[in-house]
């Protein structure tokens, strides 16, 4: 019933006119659930950068914040503008915390338990964004973990973030100032929750 944010860098294997994209919940053709897109955004980052010079993903949702909402409506050239965007882009990957933090092992709370064989973890990286690693399981809908000021999303704003169960069902994070909660009850892999910090 919310609406969550997904962004990725798909790189096109022949030269096409258009492309597509898929949101798929497993492999059940008959477990179809509805679902609704809106604020669709695409850059040809090639165009855009030049290539050999395009921005990652994590790169490009950091530029994406420069934006309202991190988004624009309609067609903006941003090729024509190539000179600011590169210059936007270098200043980012010029920042002075350019050494890889170290990896953070926090304290769970609300029964959670870590994997012993792929502990949670969570870091800054480079580009400020707070990235997770590891597998958690939680028995009951209580908060998780809290994270520090520095590691919290740039929101007062509950967000919610998609993930996978172990068992390639869906999940999802809420992070409601500095507090993050997981769902559903289960073992819930963290290592594709990232998010761009308050600061």
């Amino acid at each position: 019933g919310q609406f969550i944010k997904i962004s990725s860098v798909y790189k096109a294997l022949l030269t096409v006119n258009n492309a597509r994209f898929q949101i798929a919940r497993e492999n059940d053709s008959s477990n179809f659930q509805e679902v609704r897109v809106k604020d669709v955004i695409s850059i040809d980052l090639t165009e855009t950068f030049g290539a050999g010079n395009e921005p990652s993903k994590e790169e490009m949702d950091a530029l994406l914040t420069r934006y309202p909402n991190s988004w624009f409506g309609g067609t903006v050239n941003l090729a024509e503008n190539k000179k600011l965007v590169i210059f936007l882009l270098n200043q980012l990957r010029k920042k002075v915390n350019n050494q890889q933090a170290e990896w953070i092992t926090p304290t769970l709370l609300g029964g959670a338990s870590s994997d012993p064989n792929d502990p949670v973890r969570y870091r800054k990286n480079q580009f400020g964004t707070i990235e997770f690693k590891g597998k958690i399981t939680i028995t009951t809908s209580e908060a998780v973990l809290s994270l520090p000021t520095g590691y919290r999303t740039g929101t007062t704003q509950s967000k919610r973030y998609p993930l996978i169960t172990t068992s390639a069902n869906f999940a999802y994070a809420l992070i409601q100032s500095g507090t993050l909660y997981l769902s559903p009850l289960g073992t819930i892999d963290l290592s594709n929750l990232r998010f761009i910090t308050e600061g």
